[in-house]
């Protein structure tokens, strides 16, 4: 009995090593949190130029997340999401992970191949195919079809969530390539009576220490630094964001430039660049209701990145995810490296977090606009 109960406290959510099974808390107290997030002191100014954004930030609430870990060869996880917007009933999201962390998302909805166009992953749009039902006595049943031409089907008897002390919880591998995540669990329920099949034929699920398959219920907050690539210009009020075809969502997005701020809208909230005089200080998402999913602050601001900057600039960045403050934290250096800007994330806690450093370049055009690229860094380049 005593080994079961603690088992109720592990986050069961994909392959990882045990370690990654345990959440946390904040990695910040209030007086290490006491130094970040600038205020300024006089009135906002207007941008003189085109914003430098030194990188793109997400954020989503997943109201409910069901999540089935099997030994598929090429199915390691599925996830079927539930996203509440404003309105409208429940939309469904369903995510399956390859052993190698990349995740495709898949909806009935055609918004799916637009939404966070800045999250290079792969879309499928299938009205047909992808179907997810719900009964009246907790019971969802899922369908859709793989690329590879298999239907997957699953289901799952959901219950009651429960709220667990420590919510700050591994990202294990998935999206690593594309994202710096962090990640809240503020609702879990283990060991749901649930089945998956592929092709009509039954999915084991995988274990944790050989006894307890991974079938759980999640309510999650997930935000972080997106991997990027990007021409950006200024067209008077606006900031217009050109995604080359090979992105998972190409083509123009349009942000609106305010006083010190550039804000990226959409259907499913909101995405705030924040700047003293054009030094950038902080970046944060939204929800439709206004409510904070993500922020990432820094210590001091930057100094406005132009093509004249020299020198090496560091400052310490955190961020907060959900209602965690301090959930993770960091060191950002800006740099001129031959003729572009460079900007290194390093997070140092907590350790899935720290996993993942990203790099971006910036590079200037004569005509004011510039291209920004955000990747991982792999292997310490």
């Amino acid at each position: 009995a005593r080994f079961q109960a603690m088992w109720l406290t592990i986050f069961v959510t994909a392959c990882a090593g045990l370690g990654d099974y345990l959440p946390t808390g904040p990695v910040l107290g209030p007086k290490d949190l006491a130094i970040f997030g600038a205020e300024p002191t006089e009135a906002p100014v207007e941008f003189n130029g085109t914003p430098v954004l030194p990188f793109q930030v997400f954020g989503l609430h997943y109201e409910r997340d069901l999540v089935l870990e099997t030994r598929h060869s090429t199915v390691s996880m599925l996830e079927l999401a539930s996203i509440v917007l404003p309105g409208e009933d429940t939309a469904w999201i369903a995510k399956f992970a390859e052993k190698d962390g990349t995740q495709t998302l898949v909806s009935d909805r055609e918004e799916i191949l637009t939404w966070m166009p800045e999250i290079n992953a792969p879309r499928l749009h299938q009205p047909q195919e992808f179907s997810v039902t719900e009964t009246t006595q907790g019971e969802i049943f899922l369908q859709l079809q793989l690329p590879q031409g298999e239907l997957l089907e699953a289901s799952a008897v959901l219950k009651p969530l429960k709220h667990p002390r420590n919510t700050n919880s591994s990202t294990f591998n998935h999206s690593e390539h594309i994202a710096m995540a962090i990640l809240e669990v503020s609702g879990k329920r283990l060991g749901l009576r649930a089945s998956l099949s592929i092709g009509g034929k039954p999915q084991a699920f995988r274990k944790v220490l050989v006894m307890i398959p991974v079938k759980a219920l999640l309510q999650q907050t997930q935000g972080g630094v997106i991997t990027a690539d990007m021409q950006v210009s200024r067209h008077e009020k606006n900031l217009r964001l050109i995604r080359p075809e090979t992105w998972a969502v190409p083509g123009v997005q349009t942000c609106d430039i305010l006083a010190q701020e550039v804000v990226c809208r959409s259907e499913l909230g909101s995405t705030h660049y924040r700047y003293l005089e054009d030094g950038f200080s902080s970046a944060e998402v939204l929800d439709p209701n206004g409510e904070s999913l993500f922020m990432l602050e820094l210590d001091t601001p930057m100094p406005a990145i132009t093509p004249e900057l020299e020198g090496e600039h560091r400052r310490r960045f955190v961020v907060h995810i959900g209602e965690i403050m301090g959930a993770g934290h960091g060191e950002i250096l800006l740099q001129r490296l031959n003729d572009s800007i460079h900007l290194t994330l390093t997070p140092k806690a907590p350790r899935w977090f720290a996993a993942r450093p990203m790099q971006s370049r910036i590079q200037f055009h004569p005509n004011g606009s510039y291209r920004l690229q955000t990747s991982r860094i792999q292997d310490g380049h």
